[in-house]
């Protein structure tokens, strides 16, 4: 869609939303669809749209992914997940499911507020300040017992203990 200019896209937009609300009439009774399987087959739903809904509009334990969540989860060691489907599947195995819904919200207005995408300073976020001292930490401390180099670890390394 790159390639497209802004009123293409608008105009695009536009349509498949047409769609969308006439396909919700006709297969749904003007009912938005109370499933994954079913909110997936509509136009411009994906899994983290179909995750939002199921959350927000029905309470149902979901977690939505998107590249925001992605990008924290991977600074403060919570996933390795090279995919948003991976990161997903790791922060629910971490947290428990009635916390999901609530979570990926705080999340998101954690980042905004202390964990910026662009011009991002990790020793004024709390969690990524503290991250660091702990991967500083456990360096040292491997260095220690094992009395060899610290293995290289990633700006963010996962904590484990």
């Amino acid at each position: 869609m790159a390639h497209l200019s802004y009123i293409s896209k608008q105009d695009l937009l536009v349509r498949l939303g047409c769609v969308c609300v006439q396909l919700l009439l006709e297969r749904h009774e003007g009912q938005v669809p109370s499933s994954f399987e079913e909110l997936e087959q509509l136009p411009g739903v994906g899994h983290k749209t179909a995750s939002v809904v199921m959350a927000q509009a029905f309470g149902h334990d979901a977690f939505p992914v998107d590249t925001h969540i992605h990008r924290l989860a991977a600074r403060w060691g919570l996933s390795s997940g090279k995919s948003v489907e991976q990161t997903e599947a790791d922060l629910k195995a971490l947290m428990p499911p009635e916390t999901w819904r609530t979570l990926h919200l705080q999340i998101i207005y954690f980042g905004r507020e202390h964990c910026p995408a662009k011009q991002h300073d990790s020793s004024s976020c709390p969690i990524c300040s503290w991250a660091a001292a702990a991967a500083a930490s456990s360096s040292t401390a491997a260095v220690k017992a094992n009395g060899s180099k610290a293995p290289k670890r990633k700006r963010h390394a996962a904590i484990t203990e």
